[in-house]
C-alpha cells in the first residue's frame, strides 16, 4: 500500500489485476484523469470497478468493467 497521486501512479503499465475507486470523483480535479490511469496500469483482462456519485443522482451509482484481453 503506499499514498501516490491518481492520476500518476507509480505503477508500471499493465501490472495491476484488479482496481477498486469509490467515491473519489467528486475529490479529484480531473476525474477523467484518473479513470485514465487507472486503464494504463491495469493488466490485460483485468477487472476495475468505480463507484462514482453525481450531483444529479441521489446516490452513488455503481459500475463495473472488464478490460478485454490482446
Amino acid at each position: 500500500m503506499a499514498v501516490a497521486d491518481a492520476t500518476a501512479l507509480p505503477l508500471a503499465d499493465g501490472s495491476v489485476p484488479a482496481a477498486v475507486c469509490v467515491l473519489a470523483s467528486t475529490d479529484v480535479p480531473d476525474y477523467g484523469a484518473v479513470l485514465r490511469e487507472i486503464a494504463r496500469v491495469l493488466a490485460p483482462a483485468a477487472v476495475s470497478s468505480t463507484w462514482a456519485a453525481t450531483r444529479a443522482s441521489s446516490g452513488p451509482s455503481p459500475t463495473a468493467a472488464t478490460r478485454p484481453g490482446p
